[in-house]
């Protein structure tokens, strides 16, 4: 990315179908995609981030891909999680239930 004032890296991201783990200097970016396959799973399993992204760092391991260390995808992919659900709930109207 090249970033400059007039385009900021979240705007930048969000544009190519990407959530940062932060709005400032994100060292992470998530497909929007792979957020909402997991908020689906949550919805449905034991919500545990740190269990969905061990399955994540073991599935890459095993593609030669390597961390720099275990926790710190937990912290950012769980950081995009939550504000990615966040943003979800709050831009769309309240769902009312039929009785």
């Amino acid at each position: 990315l090249l970033i400059c004032p007039c385009h900021p890296a979240l705007q930048q991201l969000i544009q190519q179908g990407l959530f940062p783990c932060s709005p400032v200097a994100p060292s992470l970016a998530v497909s929007l995609s792979m957020l909402e396959f997991t908020r689906e799973c949550f919805l449905r399993l034991t919500p545990s981030v740190t269990g969905f992204t061990g399955a994540i760092e073991s599935f890459l391991r095993g593609r030669q891909y390597k961390l720099e260390s275990t926790d710190t995808l937990r912290r950012r992919y769980g950081n995009s999680l939550n504000w990615y659900i966040s943003l979800r709930s709050h831009s769309r109207p309240p769902h009312h239930q039929h009785y």
